[in-house]
């Protein structure tokens, strides 16, 4: 989570910068590495949500009687 703090802060210092020197494409670069972070952090979070799911699940699978 740190990490991700710190390189959406960069992001923004970025944007900063872009918007004093009136350069669009650096804007746009900014604005798209920060649309690129969030989606990464929420598939994170999706994928920590599906591991942990799986992990419940298989401790269940291990821990039920089998039926032969």
């Amino acid at each position: 989570m740190k990490a991700y703090l710190i390189i959406t802060t960069l992001a923004a210092v970025a944007i900063v910068v872009a918007t004093q020197h009136s350069m669009e494409l650096t804007l746009a670069a900014a604005a798209l590495w920060i649309l690129l972070m969030l989606l990464l952090w929420i598939l994170r979070r999706n994928m920590e949500v599906v591991f942990t799911n799986f992990s419940q699940t298989v401790s269940f699978a291990n821990e039920s009687p089998r039926v032969t």
